[in-house]
């Protein structure tokens, strides 16, 4: 029979039960599928207990009867002395009220020393025998929530290294996305053998919680696992969007009135004191986290190489950003710094093509080789063709080059900064300086409409003749232009 059988036909609290088992009293039998199974000679041995108790037997007379080290008539016999005592003392303290209340004694001039000496200690009855309940919802669901923390930073950390792109704009919402997912898979993993091997996970420990077994010790990798489940299901609904607030509301209130969660049927939690250090430390430690995160964000950020650039240093950085942020599809450089083919991860060779060509960068150096300048200048002459604006080529052209000129890397906001200034006017001049480097653009147009929603230059049909020169440049701002 299962738990809520045996608690209905031996009028005994789950509480109880579990009690008796932590203390060796009842040892029900486990299946296969590591639950507990109850038999009649357990619920028999739970009514025993249960008269015996009711009679005042301690659990050490109990454990002595079950071993056969002591008769039930001893142990009787030995109780009997007891409760003829605790009578005696019941009738003494009868004997007493009616004394005084003869006496007619007021409160004011009651000579209680000499009541005092008359009466004998008195022994309580025994509480009622129960493993002490945690609530603390609260607690508990900040306890989850650092544990989900910290898989998902940790995938977050993994998979710009993994995926080689960038965890920033709109793709950023993805891949946290994924994170969440990924998060969610390993907790389902990890959690049950954290229990199985330490009772216990980084944010249960951080806040004085552990699990055990309903019987003592640790859980199993199967009971675990369908801990966590349970516990992600009913009491989180996954995480699902709106419908986690139902499940959460529920176990909340559940939580708080001593009930039993549905996770809990083969597991007790217990909490080590409510240390107000726990709760600091928790803070300091989502902290950590979230500084290890921009941290490895902004490490995964950083170019293969800095300082002084070669040309090709310089290409390598440029098609680094290029697949960190999947743009410039079909443009990359080689070493020399010119235009060649990309050949992505799967090993697909993507052609710029002639109807895309554009002219190679134009370097400026110094004597040993030190790129001071990146130019890329292009002109049309009475050119049929829409002409794009270059953005995402000036955009990581920006980053490869000024990222590696400072020790210091780039901030988030720096880049967004660069990023914004270039493309918040597609089809105008500017001239702006960022991290030690200078970043102009000179556009000269005749005969060409301007479609800033499409991001690009379409020819006049009514226009006799049409001309555009585009003139990009990043240098040092030390060095003189190209």
């Amino acid at each position: 029979m299962t738990i809520k059988e045996l608690e209905a036909r031996s009028g005994m609290t789950r509480a109880n039960i579990r009690f008796y088992e932590q203390e060796g009293l009842l040892t029900p039998q486990r299946l296969d599928n590591g639950y507990r199974s109850y038999s009649e000679e357990d619920l028999a041995t739970l009514q025993r207990i249960r008269l015996l108790r009711l009679l005042g037997l301690s659990l050490e007379e109990l454990r002595a009867l079950q071993k056969g080290e002591q008769t039930l008539s001893a142990a009787l016999t030995a109780q009997l002395t007891v409760l003829e005592q605790q009578a005696q003392d019941t009738q003494q303290r009868l004997a007493l009220c009616r004394a005084l209340q003869q006496d007619g004694t007021d409160y004011a001039s009651l000579d209680a020393q000499h009541w005092l000496e008359t009466l004998e200690a008195q022994q309580s009855a025994p509480a009622e025998d129960t493993v002490e309940k945690v609530r603390s919802p609260i607690r508990r669901l900040f306890a989850r929530i650092f544990d989900f923390l910290l898989y998902k930073v940790l995938w977050l950390l993994v998979l710009p290294l993994l995926l080689h792109r960038s965890l920033n704009g709109s793709s950023g919402t993805v891949w946290s996305l994924l994170a969440d997912i990924a998060a969610l898979g390993t907790m389902v993993l990890a959690e049950p053998l954290l229990l199985r091997l330490l009772g216990t996970t980084a944010g249960k420990w951080l806040l004085g919680l552990s699990v055990s077994a309903a019987g003592g010790g640790k859980l199993t990798y199967t009971d675990g696992l369908c801990r966590t489940c349970f516990a992600l299901w009913y009491g989180s609904g996954c995480g699902l969007p709106v419908y986690m607030f139902f499940p959460l509301y529920r176990r909340y209130y559940e939580c708080i009135e001593g009930k039993t969660l549905p996770w809990e049927e083969e597991s007790d939690l217990s909490l080590k004191g409510e240390k107000p250090w726990r709760i600091a430390a928790y803070a300091i430690a989502v902290i950590a986290l979230l500084f290890a995160l921009s941290s490895g964000i902004s490490a995964s950020h950083a170019p293969p190489h800095t300082g002084e650039l070669t040309v090709a240093e310089f290409a390598e950085n440029f098609n680094h950003y290029a697949d960190y942020h999947d743009v410039e599809s079909g443009f990359r450089l080689d070493e020399q710094g010119h235009w060649t083919a990309q050949v992505t991860s799967s090993g697909e060779t993507v052609q710029a093509g002639e109807s895309r060509r554009r002219n190679d960068f134009i370097y400026t150096e110094t004597f040993d080789g030190k790129v001071q300048t990146v130019r890329f200048t292009q002109e049309w002459i009475n050119d049929e063709r829409f002409l794009p604006t270059f953005q995402n080529m000036m955009i990581v052209s920006a980053y490869a080059f000024a990222q590696a000129q400072d020790p210091t890397p780039l901030s988030d906001k720096e880049l967004s900064d660069i990023a914004v200034e270039i493309a918040r006017r597609p089809f105008e001049s500017f001239d702006f300086t960022a991290h030690g480097v200078r970043i102009t653009f000179t556009l000269t147009h005749s005969g060409y409409l301007v479609a800033e929603a499409s991001g690009v230059m379409a020819p006049d049909p009514n226009a006799e003749e049409t001309y555009c020169k585009m003139d990009f440049t990043v240098a040092k701002i030390s060095a003189p232009t190209a």
